[in-house]
């Protein structure tokens, strides 16, 4: 009975996305073993009216995660690259910095997410799918039997409860199921900011799709 009540319980707390990978490096403290990280910024937000960022800072701790980080780092830290990632982070808790502002030259204090990088779910380098992991329990390693009809139920079902106005998006960036990019988005030409979401989603790598009427992520 005494070994039940002493038994240690730990509570996962994981956040799942897609988003924007930037300073992505290799840390190599005086004392201690070198370890990679990265800020994330990712997507959130109602796409009716723009896609909003959420950062995160984290260090690389999954073990698949630190042997991509190990093949394309220096990939990621090309001038001017543009690395997309799906992905699942643990243990987040906010945290603050200071930083100087570069109009007024003064020193400011921001805040950010800090967190672990358990897994990449994709990875795609100025608009080029670099790695994309087999469909599993990325958190668990175990895998996962999910039906065709159990997934196309699930984002029916949450596409009929969050979708609302029409606006130029009709359907969502990001896949509610999977956290990963939708494969196709189409776009109403008579919405306001239709070329505001046209240029976001060049910017994400999608191409029109002449055929299909649609944007399509390559």
């Amino acid at each position: 009975m005494s070994n039940q009540e002493n038994k240690t319980v730990y509570f996962d707390l994981h956040a799942t996305g897609a988003g924007y990978i930037n300073r992505a490096r290799e840390v190599s403290p005086e004392n201690g073993d070198a370890f990679f990280a990265c800020d994330i910024s990712a997507m959130r937000g109602n796409t009716d009216k723009g896609v909003k960022y959420t950062k995160f800072s984290v260090r690389v701790v999954g073990s698949k995660a630190k042997e991509v980080f190990a093949q394309y780092l220096k990939a990621m830290r090309q001038k001017d690259a543009k690395v997309i990632a799906s992905f699942v982070i643990g243990d987040i808790q906010p945290t603050s910095y200071s930083y100087v502002d570069k109009s007024s030259k003064e020193t400011k204090t921001g805040c950010a997410i800090d967190g672990r990088l358990i897994a990449i779910k994709s990875l795609k380098i100025n608009g080029e799918v670099v790695f994309k992991q087999e469909r599993k329990n990325v958190v668990e390693g175990e895998t996962q039997e999910e039906t065709q009809e159990d997934t196309q139920e699930l984002k029916t079902d949450t596409t009929t409860k969050t979708k609302q106005a029409p606006s130029a998006t009709d359907t969502p960036e990001v896949d509610v199921v999977t956290g990963e990019l939708a494969q196709e988005i189409t776009l109403d030409p008579t919405a306001k900011d239709f070329d505001e979401r046209k240029a976001e989603l060049k910017d994400l790598g999608y191409t029109w799709n002449g055929e299909k009427k649609a944007w399509s992520l390559q």
